[in-house]
């Protein structure tokens, strides 16, 4: 059924495609020396080429399942407002930068590229109390190895990130477990993670654009993150390297382990009695893991293009909708992936009960993709294992309201980190403490260091 919004939009592109075909006809027009009295309105023909999310914004489906899993696959609040425009723009974005990731972090390239990178969208969210403050992790053990997600972007969403400094996560986070190694201080029996965040080039700068902001390129950091026994999350001093400045100019580098300057800078204090370093560390923990989950709720789509894979969430009841331009499997298409609601029939002298499941093809080819739909609790385990320590039994159904936006999250963040207190200078130098829990010494001890 095409409703008045449908055909208003397909309306305007018609007219914008007029429009483009007369522009065309102005430009002939004037390499000949002539004037065109043709109407024409470039600003038509823009508008319709530039992203709007709105424009395939699909409405609320009615519940068609009874089972509280049913109804949660069908529509799960932190991802309905995800678009087919933004899916689209995601999985350009994602094919066209990721593998940029083999030059900094091979390992995670060849995991990821086969199993799929969760894509976080904009208009996903996440439930608050998933961030802050962070919940105790129950069994750091039954984390994955590695948990990553990647925020896509358009060009027009990556130069504002950088050129209006707008809060942003990096472009691609990823936890990794590792093991004890010597490159890390951490208790006995703690769980090690290794934390990235890297930033990739979309080449949406001019070369003097890249001079003043040296952060539209390629770089990245990482940093130690441990948990112990009682599930609490800690930043873990690692071996840095220092230079010291002798009289005669030569510059004497010494090693130590210490928590990085950089998370100093970045940790505030916290709610609800999270403060500083820690605080900061175990929040980012939280948000890149429900992050994860959000992105992988609903039903999940793993999109393989070439060699490469990604993966994210929608809900069932938008499946029909968005892949309505798929590929035909000879003269018609199959029915996707949908619920069917229970009914009985007639065998023989008894009826048959048959309760609601799932129906429709799980594979097919859309827009030069490979697409698999899987289904939480059937082909899949479901996402609410990343956060299970965070959910309670009454998070499953119906899910709370106290849910915010990716980019509220990286705000938040940013706010905070931005009215940390400034660094104090001794002797014209800058002059950092550190979290004395993470360090092992006293007041008297630190003293004693910075003096010598």
């Amino acid at each position: 059924m095409t409703t008045v919004a449908d055909s208003n939009a397909v309306a305007h592109l018609q007219h914008a495609a007029r429009q483009a075909w007369v522009g065309l006809w102005h430009g002939l027009m004037r390499d000949a020396g002539g004037v065109s009295r043709l109407p024409f309105d470039a600003t038509v023909v823009a508008d319709a080429l530039a992203p709007k999310y709105d424009r395939v914004r699909f409405p609320p489906v009615p519940h068609r399942g009874v089972s509280e899993w049913a109804r949660q696959l069908e529509g799960d609040e932190r991802i309905s407002g995800i678009t087919l425009a933004e899916v689209i723009v995601g999985l350009d974005d994602y094919f066209r930068i990721f593998r940029q990731i083999r030059k900094h972090h091979r390992p995670a390239y060849e995991y990821f590229s086969r199993v799929g990178v969760p894509l976080c969208f904009d208009n996903m969210s996440v439930l608050t109390r998933h961030i802050l403050p962070p919940a105790a992790v129950v069994d750091a053990a039954d984390l994955p190895s590695y948990i990553g997600v990647f925020m896509t972007r358009d060009r027009e969403q990556a130069r504002a990130a950088v050129m209006d400094q707008r809060p942003a996560f990096l472009d691609f986070q990823l936890y990794e477990k590792r093991r004890r190694n010597m490159r890390v201080v951490s208790p006995w029996k703690w769980t090690l993670y290794d934390h990235a965040e890297f930033a990739l080039d979309r080449d949406v700068f001019t070369k003097a654009e890249r001079r003043r902001f040296p952060e539209a390129g390629e770089w990245g950091f990482h940093y130690y993150i441990g948990i112990d026994a009682r599930g609490v999350v800690s930043a873990l001093p690692m071996q840095m390297t220092s230079g010291q400045t002798l009289k005669s100019g030569d510059v004497v580098h010494h090693n130590r382990f210490v928590v990085p300057p950089g998370l100093s800078d970045m940790s505030r204090k916290m709610k609800d009695g999270y403060v500083g370093v820690d605080g900061y560390v175990a929040a980012q923990f939280a948000a890149i893991r429900a992050f994860a989950a959000s992105a992988l709720s609903g039903v999940q789509l793993s999109v393989r293009r070439g060699d490469e894979v990604a993966r994210f969430g929608i809900p069932l009841a938008y499946v029909r909708s968005f892949f309505r331009d798929r590929e035909r499997e000879g003269s018609r298409r199959r029915p996707l992936l949908h619920l069917v609601a229970g009914y009985e029939y007639e065998r023989g002298n008894r009826r048959v009960a048959v309760g609601e499941h799932l129906r429709g093809a799980r594979r097919f080819a859309w827009r030069g993709h490979d697409i698999l739909i899987t289904a939480p609790g059937l082909h899949h385990a479901a996402p609410e294992t990343l956060t299970a320590e965070l959910l309670t039994d009454e998070d499953i159904l119906p899910l709370p309201r106290d849910v915010v936006s990716v980019s509220d999250v990286a705000a938040d963040m940013r706010t905070a980190i931005d009215t940390s207190p400034p660094v104090r200078f001794r002797r014209g130098e800058p002059s950092r403490r550190y979290r004395l829990a993470n360090m092992g010494l006293s007041d008297e001890a630190l003293r004693q260091a910075a003096s010598s």
